[in-house]
């Protein structure tokens, strides 16, 4: 199994339209990884994808990890306000039809 990802210049789009452009100073850009593991599922509010529930989770990764507290809420939704810009959810410009994650409850 491999991963393939790319690097591309949101600069025009993801950055209030040029306002903070992508510094190529900065380059290369470089990343490594090793033990990844990744699982996913196709957004389905009907049905479960994961081949785990909650429960059965490892105590590591538990409940209590796969479930923000009101109180980490409370801390991601600062930082989103404070710090994000840019939310493919709300760009209505480029998404005509947003992505159906965009839907769901966070």
């Amino acid at each position: 199994m491999s991963v393939y990802t790319t690097i591309w210049d949101g600069s025009e789009w993801a950055t209030h339209g040029g306002k903070y452009p992508v510094n190529y100073k900065f380059a290369p850009f470089v990343v490594s990884m090793r033990g990844v593991e990744i699982e996913g599922c196709v957004l389905n509010q009907r049905a479960s994808c994961s081949r785990s529930t909650l429960s059965s989770l490892d105590p590591v990764d538990g409940e209590q990890f796969a479930k923000l507290s009101s109180q980490q809420m409370t801390g991601l939704d600062w930082a989103r306000r404070k710090h994000m810009f840019y939310s493919y959810c709300q760009d209505k410009n480029r998404y005509k039809v947003l992505p159906p994650e965009c839907n769901s409850k966070q």
